[in-house]
């Protein structure tokens, strides 16, 4: 069996800690919630 670990970026506040995010061990992949991701940022996705 294999477990894959993926994480959500879906704000500013994962964008402004992706670094920091990204140093955890055993994270095999990164998607964004765009529509999230881009009203987060003020703009209307």
């Amino acid at each position: 069996m294999e477990i894959l670990v993926a994480i959500m970026i879906e704000d500013r506040s994962g964008v402004d800690n992706l670094k920091r995010i990204l140093s955890v061990p055993g994270i095999d992949m990164v998607l964004e919630g765009a529509v999230d991701l881009s009203e987060s940022y003020g703009v209307p996705g």
